[in-house]
């Protein structure tokens, strides 16, 4: 699979799983895009996909704070 394809593929999974997901929310923090990208919720982490033309980065929050990605 060609990187445009995948990039493409990615980019529709996560946006249709942000959308299924829905607006309603049991808990404190919002589920906002903060850096331009799609976010989708899995076990109170947020994780929000950029794809930019030459980059595609990948924002991981905790709870609505930066969650530690180094290990």
């Amino acid at each position: 699979m060609k990187l445009p394809t995948l990039i493409a593929t990615v980019a529709l999974a996560v946006s249709s799983a942000a959308f299924a997901a829905g607006e309603k929310h049991d808990h404190a923090h919002e589920h906002k895009p903060m850096h331009g990208g799609v976010v989708v919720e899995v076990k109170d982490v947020d994780y929000e996909l950029v794809a930019k033309p030459t980059t595609i980065q990948t924002h991981v929050r905790d709870h609505g704070k930066p969650a530690d990605v180094s290990n």
